[in-house]
């Protein structure tokens, strides 16, 4: 069983790693495209905002 754990672990940090990858390529896309960091800020604002109501959800819950 802990052989299994440490293989889905691995696949969960490539998983991270890959959705990294995008957003920075996405994030740098706006960058260059619309030659400012409003629109990129804005992308970045999104999972920040998602990540901090989760964290107060689970501080609520918990």
């Amino acid at each position: 069983m802990r052989d299994f754990y440490a293989v889905d672990e691995a696949g969960k940090q490539l998983l991270a790693a890959e959705m990294t990858g995008f957003l920075a390529w996405l994030l740098d896309k706006a960058m260059l495209e619309t030659r400012g960091f409003l629109w990129s800020g804005a992308i970045h604002l999104v999972p920040d905002v998602a990540i901090f109501f989760s964290y107060a959800l689970l501080f609520v819950q918990g």
